[in-house]
């Protein structure tokens, strides 16, 4: 009951204004509702185009996966299994972790301290999801890697490099391997030696519809 007494009170106050806006103003009843009518009419409009204009900031770009995102990650002491850069693959047993990732003087996210002398590659997967293939038309790939690397779409050999490389590859002419659902993005990526006294492995995968 109190909250009711509040409301009206403050309606009351409401209407007391308006009425002495439109006395000191010398403006007319129907002329203020007409002023109304256009705010109110002006303020749609500009929602509607906040609201269209942020859809088609989001349709723009599909799938952004950054630096500092997290991948599932595999310690190549030995070959992962079969299939590990396929969708549907189990990687639940597979540590998470934030890119950049390695070990030396950089401070990475993800700190690789057992790599030095004992494997030599990291295998990392991160999956995402596409709803129409055929409206991409931007793929672009971009890695920091102390050595040769592997990049995998689906399972498919998408690109090989032999030399450590820090590098922005488009790779738009590839949206052929994307399918609808599920798809995966796979990476391995090497150390040139397996004493070496720092490694960095820092991967970032775009698909834009425009």
């Amino acid at each position: 009951m109190e909250d009711k007494h509040v409301i009206k009170s403050f309606s009351r106050i409401a209407v007391v204004r308006v009425h002495s806006f439109l006395n000191k103003y010398g403006v007319g009843r129907h002329r203020f509702i007409h002023m109304m009518v256009n705010l109110s009419l002006c303020l749609l409009f500009v929602t509607c185009m906040n609201g269209t204009y942020g859809s088609t900031v989001q349709a723009a770009q599909l799938i952004h996966i950054v630096d500092g995102d997290e991948w599932h990650y595999f310690k190549g002491n030995h070959e992962p299994a079969d299939g590990w850069n396929y969708p549907g693959f189990d990687h639940s047993k597979w540590p998470k972790g934030r890119t950049g990732l390695g070990y030396g003087a950089v401070n990475f996210r993800t700190y690789l301290g057992d790599m030095k002398g004992n494997y030599l590659s990291v295998y990392a997967v991160r999956d995402f999801i596409i709803h129409d293939p055929s409206s991409v038309k931007q793929i672009t790939f971009s890695l920091d890697c102390d050595g040769p690397f592997v990049l995998y779409i689906n399972g498919k050999e998408a690109i090989r490099n032999p030399v450590p490389v820090t590098i922005q590859l488009d790779l738009s002419a590839l949206a052929e391997f994307l399918v609808k659902g599920e798809n995966v993005v796979a990476v391995q990526c090497s150390n040139e030696d397996i004493d070496s006294n720092d490694f960095s492995f820092t991967p970032i995968f775009d698909i834009h519809d425009q």
